[in-house]
Formats: structure tokens, sequence, C-alpha cells
């Protein structure tokens, strides 16, 4: 029995995956070799810790509480059914693994027995596919929105307009897709990586931010080339309120994480508006950027809802900043004007509120900008109701 004990232990250390024991209390009594390597410690050097240890810091705690729950009612199975399992190297740096767990008793004491793999590999691949797949569907939308809008356009544009739109759209938007995408890649990977790499992990975002900055800019120049070419038609249909602001705010969501603002409704009234879907979520989008890009960093933008008197709706963007001038307002809507100098630098084309003017007229509304009653700006969307809310 003594010789077939040390061949099994024998066979468990030239295993090419991380084997593990802890009793009761989660102390470690047996770690193989592949596992010291794969969580960069020396070997022999984890007997008597807690497992714990090889766990990030936030999951510690709970991870205890797991612990006791599973010595009620153990049973083999993987670990962290669709959930990626991160695992904690001597040098803090995090690495997604993959664990499967049994128990058993010996000498009246129960162990519990874990197998462990490094799936780094695996899981680098699978976030490259999903974020390609995401970059993909996002263009392919995008590219939908467009052509919808422009086959209700009434007047194509010239062969010239035609041709750079075409160039702006395969030109411009196909390696932005790829910087925004490896960038976002880079910077997981960075991050994986742990705290040494933080620098690069701000080049990384650094890299990618400024690849959205640039696709924002050319789906603007997208949208003032449909807007620019003649008559442009929208559908009239009813549309949900919660549903259209959830969309904008996705559409943003990167703009408002970075200035930490916060998107609020506050219906009034149950308002329905009788808009273009796709024309309807661009506009409130494109409001809802220009309160988080001018608004108070940190604060809250308040989208409101209400009916009006002669049968229509006022669908509201409500921000905190310093507000516009009567004469500031008038020129805010006019194409390319960003009024430098009491804005500051804040990036952009100047295209945003013109082209949310040319949406409403073409939904048989109107843009209004308002000064907040407590500073700021409203930038309201006055639209029909669907007749059922007249």
């Amino acid at each position: 029995m003594a010789d077939l004990a040390r061949l099994m232990n024998s066979v468990v250390q030239v295993a090419p995956n991380g084997v593990i024991i802890v009793n009761g209390d989660g102390v470690i009594q047996f770690c193989n070799h592949a596992l010291y390597e794969m969580f960069r410690y020396d070997d022999g050097t984890l007997i008597g810790k807690q497992l714990e240890i090889l766990l990030p810091d936030n999951l510690q705690t709970t991870h205890i509480l797991h612990r006791d729950g599973y010595a009620r009612a153990p049973e083999t199975r993987l670990m962290g059914g669709k959930k990626i399992l991160k695992g904690k190297r001597k040098t803090g740096e995090l690495f997604p693994i993959e664990v499967g767990l049994s128990s058993d008793s010996l000498d009246g004491e129960t162990y519990y027995f874990a197998t462990i793999i490094d799936v780094t590999d695996r899981w680098l691949h699978t976030m490259e596919a999903e974020q390609n797949r995401k970059n993909l569907q996002r263009q392919v939308m995008d590219r939908t929105e467009d052509i919808g809008l422009a086959l209700r356009t009434a007047e194509a544009n010239s062969q010239f307009m035609a041709r750079l739109l075409e160039l702006v759209n395969h030109e411009f938007r196909t390696p932005l897709g790829s910087i925004i995408g490896y960038g976002e890649l880079l910077e997981l990977h960075l991050r994986e990586m742990g705290s040494a790499q933080a620098p690069a992990v701000s080049y990384a975002a650094a890299i990618k931010d400024a690849g959205e900055d640039l696709l924002e800019i050319v789906r603007k120049v997208d949208n003032m080339s449909i807007v620019s070419s003649g008559d442009l038609q929208a559908s009239a249909l009813p549309v949900a309120l919660d549903r259209a602001v959830s969309d904008a705010v996705e559409r943003i969501e990167r703009v408002l994480n970075r200035q930490e603002i916060k998107v609020v409704t506050d219906w009034r009234d149950s308002v329905v508006p009788l808009a273009d879907p796709t024309m309807f979520v661009r506009a409130l989008a494109m409001l809802l950027e220009n309160a988080a890009l001018y608004g108070a960093r940190g604060e809250s933008v308040v989208v409101t809802a209400r009916k009006v008197a002669d049968g229509g709706c006022e669908i509201s963007v409500v921000d905190t900043g310093m507000g516009l001038s009567e004469d500031e307002r008038k020129l805010a809507i006019k194409p390319f004007e960003r009024l430098e100098r009491a804005l500051g630098a804040t990036s952009g084309l100047g295209l945003g509120l013109t082209i949310v003017q040319a949406y409403a007229g073409a939904m048989h509304g109107q843009l209004k900008l308002e000064p907040g009653e407590k500073g700021g700006m409203v930038a309201t969307l006055v639209l029909p109701c669907a007749p059922d809310q007249q």
C-alpha cells in the first residue's frame, strides 16, 4: 500500500493541471508541482496556509461562506457555472481558472480535492471573438440605420457626396473598429497582468477612447450628410420612452462613464410620443451627450416628459452645467458652432444640435433650448403624442 501511495503521489506531481487538497478548515494539506508553478509559489510554501490566499482579495470572505456551504452538502462538480473564476498569484496578478471540486474522508476527517486549470489562452480567444462580434454587430447596426434613413430621404446625395460617404464609412470605420477592438483587448489583458502594468492600462484605454471619439465624429458626419441631402423623411410610430432612453444611454455609455454622469428619468405624465424610433433615439442620445460633456461633472442629467395643451408632448434633457445665454442658444444649433469661448476645449464638430433640430423637424416637431430653473440648460424635443395620448 505504501508503494501504491508513492506511485499515486508521483502521478499527481507530474499532472499538467494543478491539484490541491485542503481540510475541513480550508487549510492547504497538499499541492502538486503544477499548482505551485501556476500560482508562482515555491514548492512546499503553501502547506498550512488558508486556501483563500489563492483567491482575489474581494472574494476571500464570501468564499469562506461558500466553502462552509459546500461542506454541508459536498458533491463532485465544476465550480463557477458560466462565471469566469479568478485565481491570485503570489505577485497579486489575477488570471482566469477552471476548477473541478470533490471530497472524501480519511480517518474520520473530510478532505476537499480540487483540480485547477489555467484557461488564460482560452479566455483571451473568447474575449477577442466576443469583442469582434460586438464591433461587427455595432457596425452593421449603424450601417442599417443609415441605409434606413437614406431610403426615406426624398433627394439623393450628389455623386460626389455619395462617394465621400462611402469613403468615410469604409476607409474610416473599418480601421477605427480594429483600433477600438484591439485597444479594448489590450486593456483587458493588461488589467489581468496586475498592478505593475497600470501605466500601460491607461495607455490602452486612451487608444480605445480616442478611437471611439473619432468613430463618433464619423457617425455625425454621416448623419449630417443625410440631413443635408434634402427632404428628410421620418416615420410616425408610438415610441416607448423607457426603452428609448435606455437605448440612447447605451449609445453614449462611454461618455457618461468618463464624465461620471448618471441619467435619471422623471415622468410627470404617461407620455407616448409619435416619432421615428431611429431618429428619436439618435436625437435623445445627442442631447444626453451634450448634457454630459457640457454639464457639471459627477452630477445627474434628468430626462423629463409631459403632455402639452395642443395634443403634443415635450421630452426634455436637463443638465446642471454653466448654461448658455440667449445669443449662445441661437448660435448653438448652427453647424460647426462650438462656442469655444464659453465652453472651453471639449472636442467635437458642433453638429449634434444641428442634427437634432433636423430630426425634430422631420418628425413634425421642434427643438427648444432654454435656461434651467437652477442653472444649466434644458433641451426639449416637442413632438406629437400618439393618438390615444392626445
